[in-house]
């Protein structure tokens, strides 16, 4: 199947530079990628059920639809029925719009790698040195 993929021209002009760069099989090789993390996403959200939660900092309790994805004493990651992240630390919760969006502000890499994982993105612990 031929398809047409629109460049910006700024960015075309930089592929247009660099010689050895097989854009067909770059395309191909992220649309796989992409497409490999949906498939997870999509069976994760096969599972998913009611989550119950009680946030002590606000007083109330709240539920939502959700499939757990890490728990440990800190915090535990959940994975809601419109593909956001939710992160209970038994106080309250965050709910991340996506995982790099958790990625810029958690700190515990254990929790990263793990939910990167369960999620199949493509993730890898920086080290500041």
């Amino acid at each position: 199947m031929r398809r047409t993929v629109y460049l910006p021209d700024e960015l075309a002009d930089q592929v247009r530079e660099v010689d050895d760069l097989n854009l067909s099989g770059l395309v191909q090789t992220t649309l796989r990628r992409e497409l490999e993390r949906r498939q997870k996403v999509a069976e994760l959200s096969e599972s998913m059920g009611r989550v119950t939660l009680w946030l002590g900092d606000e007083g109330r309790r709240v539920a939502f639809t959700g499939r757990e994805l890490y728990d440990s004493p800190q915090a535990t990651v959940y994975l809601t029925r419109r593909k956001q992240l939710a992160v209970y630390d038994g106080r309250k919760l965050q709910v991340f719009d996506d995982f790099q969006e958790l990625a810029q502000v958690e700190q515990d890499q254990e929790l990263l790698a793990t939910v990167a994982a369960e999620l199949g993105e493509d993730w890898t612990e920086e080290l500041d040195i």
